[in-house]
């Protein structure tokens, strides 16, 4: 009983003192740990809109550098702005071309277009436009009436084509040439894309990090806030708002983090709190000692009871306590340990993006450290680059959720690191961006090469996906490892031509000789114009384009010109019909190439693509024209001009007597639905004629004129010249198939 008395008397002395401190140090630990988050929070905030800032001053200003450079330098702009030169097609053209490879070559730009107010046209990459009927007509009124220096506007809502394109939300930047008169080169950056970017270094939500335009307005939209806890907890409010304005832009990113009324309450006390703390810690301190002597000799004997049978349970094993202790110690290193593992990940894919694109030297510490594995390689010979890409990547994002996405590459890199560790092949494998992952091996080409076949099988097989890999060339030193990668990325591009699911190897790519696709320039024009006057024949052109092309080596720029040189001249033909077909064009056909354009990636899938899309509009521009009495009409008219072209008093006023009309009647509408003046289109059928007899007679120059109806020989060579390019004479000489 007197034990049991003695072992309650304990408890009640030491229980409540035990509590009371405990809760004590917790309080006191809970205060310094909140106050200490609470000034880490506020400089990791500071810190990240120093970095998100400076990363987009860093864009912007090398959007406008490249701007400026292209303004100044490019031959093609330059001469489109020329007041001294008259304008013309083919400055328009080349000024469209230049503005293409432009916005073709930058990831961020989106769209450009350059307006001159001389005859106030708008020249876009694809399509031409006048003033008053393109989408951004105010903006660029009021960016002529600017009289301030130009600077980033935005945001701003812009889409190109006033129906089917998109609009989308950009930042603008406007450019002035003054040659004569003050001319425009305007760009627009997507918001999202600058969002995309900004969010691999942080979290946008709108809530916490907001980025301001010089009057205040959002930069980029909110995200969904349905996760946010400022909108589940309506307790929880923003609080310590930093601000921070860029000298470049103007702009403004405020930051803040969360906090609520409780909090702020305890924060705003806090060496109050930690004064009672401490005092209560040392009363309880007092309280135990007084105790301790009182009860000293009973708790000695506990104490050394205690310290027994720890010796006891040392002896055979290891005491609960102790044990517990490491459990708890073993938690906390684990959890240090993961949180190391994760940010060892993203430092080592820093070094090996900086590594391959040549910013970070090889004898950098841990890189050095980390190719170390290279060199206990069994016949290590140098190293090689290869990087891998996911085939129809347009299609991916659509099909695929960011989630399943993620999936994938994280099984495309699992399976590649199997298959290396099976093969004992030391290697640095990781994503230099979200679509392409990077190889770097000890190895020689061929090896490289068999591992990238055994890849592929594996992607079919387990993704149901196929990828693409580029293979550098083969380097012996690590300084020359940027130059492999540079390598392998080119040889990348000539997917465009061999097609998906490729192993493309620099060293075979490079020593292939190289495409002829711009010999392919007058057979476009062909198919453009028998396109125009619907005539079969643009199929026949358009698959003997594809013939001649399928097989040749070219790049995805090269690729991406050539169709788009096709689009303009389609558009250039189309923009010559009447009302009905030119609507049609510009509402459905004209959008539909260009995000064709846009999506795909080889020549065969833009093949067809392009064939089924040029078929579909052909039969609905038929089905419009049959319904115009006038084409048939006109029909009949050409049918006329192909029967008495021989005749050199063939004229307007002829064919107008034929058919009983009056000439203004019968050039007019045979303008609008043919595209071409009457005179042009008969000069067009005798030199086709003239082409015809010089390639498959002996004939000589002047009688083969009189044939196609030119009496005089001098008008023959002149008109054949111009039509042609050369004279009759050496057409036939280059020409002449033998009999």
């Amino acid at each position: 009983m007197k034990v049991r008395t003695w072992f309650q008397r304990l408890l009640i002395s030491y229980l409540p003192v035990f509590l009371v401190i405990s809760i004590s140090l917790l309080s006191i630990t809970f205060l310094i740990i909140s106050e200490i988050s609470k000034k880490a929070a506020l400089q990791s905030n500071e810190v990240l809109a120093v970095n998100m800032m400076q990363q987009l001053d860093s864009i912007l200003r090398n959007v406008e550098s490249t701007l400026i450079k292209e303004a100044t330098q490019n031959n093609a702009i330059i001469e489109y702005f020329d007041w001294s030169k008259e304008p013309d097609e083919f400055n328009r053209y080349k000024a469209s071309l230049a503005l293409s490879q432009f916005v073709s070559n930058q990831t961020f730009i989106e769209s450009a277009y350059l307006y001159r107010p001389r005859d106030q046209i708008i020249v876009t990459p694809t399509a031409l436009f006048k003033l008053q009927e393109f989408t951004d007509a105010a903006f660029i009124m009021q960016q002529v009436r600017n009289l301030e220096p130009y600077e980033w506007e935005g945001p701003r809502i812009f889409a190109e084509c006033p129906d089917s394109c998109a609009k989308r939300n950009v930042v603008t930047l406007v450019r002035a040439i003054y040659d004569g008169s003050k001319g425009l080169i305007v760009i627009n950056i997507p918001t999202a894309a600058l969002r995309s970017t900004l969010e691999q270094m942080g979290d946008l939500n709108t809530d916490r990090v907001k980025f301001l335009d010089r009057d205040g307005r959002l930069l980029f939209t909110p995200a969904d806030s349905a996760h946010d806890p400022a909108v589940r907890n309506k307790s929880i409010a923003l609080d310590s708002i930093s601000s921070l304005k860029s000298d470049y832009t103007g702009w403004v990113i405020e930051t803040s983090i969360y906090s609520n009324k409780l909090f702020g309450l305890v924060s705003s006390l806090f060496y109050v709190w930690i004064s009672l703390a401490v005092l209560v810690i040392v009363l309880g301190i007092a309280w135990i000692i007084y105790v301790s002597r009182k009860n000293y000799k009973p708790v000695q004997t506990i104490l050394r009871q205690i310290d027994h049978d720890q010796l006891m349970d040392f002896g055979s094993g290891l005491d609960a306590p102790i044990t517990d202790d490491f459990i708890r110690i073993k938690k906390t290193l684990g959890s240090l340990q993961g949180e190391n593992k994760e940010n060892k990940v993203y430092r080592s894919r820093f070094m090996f993006q900086n590594l391959l694109y040549g910013n970070l030297s090889p004898a950098h510490k841990e890189v050095e450290a980390e190719l170390e594995r290279f060199q206990s390689s069994p016949g290590r010979n140098g190293f090689i680059v290869s990087v891998i890409e996911f085939d129809e990547q347009a299609h991916l994002a659509n099909d695929y959720g960011q989630q399943e996405k993620d999936w994938l590459k994280l099984v495309l890199k699992d399976s590649l690191d199997a298959l290396l560790h099976n093969r004992s092949t030391p290697a640095w494998i990781d994503w230099i961006d979200p679509h392409r992952l990077g190889i770097l091996l000890a190895k020689d080409v061929q090896e490289t090469l068999g591992i990238a076949e055994r890849l592929q099988v594996q992607a079919r097989e387990t993704l149901k996906l196929t990828i693409s890999i580029g293979v550098g060339v083969h380097v012996m030193s690590a300084e020359e490892i940027a130059h492999s990668f540079q390598k392998a990325c080119h040889a990348l591009e000539f997917k465009a031509s061999l097609g998906n699911n490729s192993i493309i190897s620099y060293g075979e790519v490079c020593v292939q000789p190289q495409n002829e696709m711009f010999r392919q320039l007058n057979r476009i024009r062909s198919i453009a114009q028998f396109y125009r006057l619907g005539d079969v024949k643009w199929r026949l052109e358009y698959e003997a384009f594809y013939k001649e092309l399928n097989g040749q080596l070219f790049s995805r720029e090269d690729l991406y010109n050539m169709f788009h040189y096709l689009i303009y001249h389609l558009q250039k033909e189309i923009s010559q019909l009447n009302d009905p077909l030119l609507e049609l064009w510009n509402k459905r056909m004209l959008p539909s190439l260009q995000e064709a354009l846009r999506r795909e990636d080889t020549f065969e899938e833009l093949y067809y693509i392009f064939h089924g899309l040029l078929t579909e509009y052909a039969k609905q521009m038929e089905a419009i024209r049959q319904m115009d009495t006038r084409y048939h009409l006109i029909e009949k008219v050409k049918a006329f001009i192909e029967r008495e072209y021989e005749d050199p008093d063939l004229s307007l006023s002829k064919a107008s007597d034929a058919f009983q009309l009056s000439t203004s009647y019968l050039s007019r509408t045979f303008k609008e639905e043919s595209g071409q003046n009457f005179v042009d289109y008969v000069t067009k059928v005798r030199v086709l004629r003239a082409k015809l007899l010089l390639e498959t007679t002996n004939s000589s120059i002047q009688h083969i004129g009189l044939q196609v109806g030119y009496i005089n020989p001098l008008t023959f060579i002149r008109v054949f010249k111009k039509e042609i390019g050369v004279t009759p004479g050496y057409y036939q000489k280059t020409n002449k198939i033998s009999l």
